[in-house]
């Protein structure tokens, strides 16, 4: 494989390449190594050496987790190895740390009425961050986990486990990563067999190994690395695969279209549930591009019949009832755009690019919940305590297309953290634009 290239054959951004040389990271990784199993690979990259930290104190290597590595929602309670235990533990305790108090967001302020007259606008409801009530963390996992010597058994105990972090469906624990962490948990030293508070911290880190296998069972990545103690895995995704969960700032969207014109865009975090957990002004101004590179000729302007029906067209060509929080956020946000005399100079400057690539794929970084451990930003507002955002509001989401979440409304500073940019267009659709 060329040097600079990912597996799919993609050219990382140069900016990323000169940084990557400059910092002596890794050089890219192919998917097809030497194992493609998923569960395979991930215990051999990463949760192999986490056991064998817990099981046996070996500190003396380095022990990796996946992004965000250490939780900037939970930085100074838990280790520099962010072990699922402590994260559990600071759960329960509700110890939650925070870098900087949240700025005050102010709410956007789209058009006052709906600025299309050919499409349709559809709403979103709210959903509110409920509270939830776990089962505890107690030795009586460890039980139930050394008495398991069968793969079903041991999902049982992963299950109630799951149930310890939040109230959401348990995950679909593929049947390897279950062999797996069996085979794992039956060769444990004899002491740490007992209920032990080790034993627990094996067991659940067994259960996290099972949780992200289920979840990287849906992506196929094209690149990967390691930074410091942090893996990163990137996979390649269709927009309209990707379930946006919150409402959006017109002027953020148009900095990220402004971006895409340079060719190339940072991954979305995507979690278990399908759902962006960072991301969605990048989301929208992707389907934004993809919208006006289907009307390259016409005048601009909501109440332009002529460009009306070609937006109607493609959304209706390429987007159903799961894309509707999208669809609207990006109808929402253009209707501002070409209102605002300034913003609508500078998105016309952009007719060229826009009308030659479109964005076929966006780049995707998997995230668990357990990893990517959120606050309510809106609570913090107006309490000034740190309180967690149920993951159970992201299962919502999934279930029912028609629901938000408010602007900005998770704080996790995931988006802080350095990750590389990738070439996003492409000329491959242009024969699909002259069908419409």
């Amino acid at each position: 494989m060329p040097f600079g290239l990912n597996a799919a054959g993609m050219r990382l951004h140069p900016l990323w390449e000169q940084r990557r040389r400059e910092n002596n990271f890794p050089p890219l990784a192919s998917p097809h190594g030497a194992s493609t199993n998923t569960s395979a690979r991930v215990w051999k990259m990463v949760y192999a050496d986490r056991i064998a930290h817990l099981s046996y104190g070996n500190a003396s290597r380095s022990t990796a987790s996946f992004f965000p590595g250490l939780s900037p929602a939970l930085r100074g309670v838990v280790s520099p190895l962010n072990f699922a235990f402590e994260r559990f533990e600071a759960l329960r305790l509700n110890q939650f740390a925070i870098g900087s108090t949240p700025s005050t967001i102010e709410v956007p302020n789209p058009p006052a009425c709906w600025a299309w007259k050919v499409i349709e606008k559809s709403d979103a409801a709210p959903v509110t961050n409920a509270p939830s009530k776990l089962l505890p963390v107690d030795n009586s996992l460890a039980i139930f986990a050394s008495k398991a010597r069968s793969i079903e058994a041991l999902r049982g105990t992963f299950v109630k486990i799951h149930r310890c972090w939040s109230n959401t469906d348990a995950p679909d624990y593929p049947e390897e990563a279950l062999r797996i962490a069996l085979a794992a948990l039956c060769t444990q030293p004899a002491a740490l067999r007992a209920s032990t508070q080790s034993a627990l911290a094996v067991i659940l880190e067994l259960e996290e190994y099972a949780s992200y296998c289920a979840l990287l069972s849906k992506f196929e990545p094209v690149w990967k690395m390691q930074r410091a103690r942090t893996w990163i895995e990137v996979s390649f995704t269709e927009p309209a695969k990707i379930r946006a969960s919150e409402k959006c700032f017109p002027e953020k969207i148009l900095v990220e279209l402004q971006k895409l014109s340079s060719g190339s865009t940072v991954p979305l975090l995507v979690n278990e549930f399908g759902c962006v957990a960072d991301g969605n002004h990048r989301l929208t101004a992707s389907w934004i591009w993809n919208a006006l590179h289907f009307a390259p000729n016409e005048n601009w302007a909501p109440g332009d019949a002529s460009f009306e029906h070609k937006l109607l067209s493609y959304f209706e060509k390429y987007s159903d009832d799961a894309n509707a929080l999208v669809k609207s956020n990006a109808l929402d946000a253009l209707a501002a755009l070409l209102f605002s005399e300034h913003s609508r100079k500078q998105l016309n400057q952009l007719r060229g690019p826009i009308a030659s690539y479109v964005v076929a794929t966006l780049p995707v970084v998997p995230i668990l919940s357990y990893n990517g451990f959120a606050l309510d930003r809106l609570a913090m507002q107006v309490s000034g305590y740190p309180s967690r955002f149920n993951p159970l509001n992201y299962q919502d989401l999934r279930d029912d297309p028609f629901t938000t979440f408010p602007v900005k409304a998770c704080y996790h500073l995931a988006d802080h953290l350095p990750l590389p940019a990738f070439n996003v267009l492409s000329k491959d659709a242009d024969i699909e634009r002259r069908k419409i």
